[in-house]
């Protein structure tokens, strides 16, 4: 089947001479992955440089529920990037997000708020010119809420100065074990 969708590249390998194989977290059809034959040719109508990590991409792809790769017909940038390229510290942030997304995204279903909030992220940290050293921190702090272990943020500066790891909330008393800050 045919579908049309947004999608996050995530990671991609070489395959053969001339193909890649790349997993790309989309929009409609959540984590998958597509082989996208003769990549790496100078021919090629879809280039792996349009598959590096992280890039935000509209594609047109085929689909079958009981295959594990899938096939690209087309794809093309969804955004383009201006200063994560060329600026160094946004480029490292951009390649621990990826290591990030890539290690922690497992799931095939679809999650379009999951799926929104990293690619409006990814465009945000595109986008900033100032106050983007602690993103990355931002990011998975919030990335943690899909993730199913988001903090529960009750911080009070009057009564509550230690946080407890294990219960993931701040609290005025000492825990009875050795996981708190």
């Amino acid at each position: 089947m045919l579908y049309k969708t947004r999608g996050i590249v995530l990671h991609q390998v070489k395959y053969s001479e001339t193909s890649i194989i790349t997993k790309i977290f989309t929009e409609e059809l959540g984590l998958q992955s597509y082989l996208v034959k003769g990549a790496r040719s100078r021919k090629s109508k879809l280039k792996a440089n349009l598959f590096r990590a992280l890039s935000l991409l509209n594609l047109v792809v085929y689909h079958k529920d009981n295959k594990n790769i899938h096939h690209l017909k087309e794809a093309s940038p969804a955004y383009n990037y201006t200063s994560i390229p060329v600026d160094i510290n946004k480029g490292a942030i951009s390649m621990f997000l990826s290591e990030i997304l890539y290690k922690s995204i497992r799931e095939q279903e679809t999650n379009k708020p999951m799926f929104d909030f990293i690619f409006s992220s990814l465009v945000h940290l595109d986008q900033q010119s100032k106050a983007y050293v602690n993103f990355h921190i931002f990011f998975m702090v919030h990335f943690s809420r899909f993730q199913g272990f988001f903090p529960n943020d009750n911080f009070n500066e009057t009564n509550a100065s230690i946080f407890d790891l294990e219960e993931g909330l701040f609290t005025d008393r000492v825990p009875l074990h050795s996981n708190y800050i």
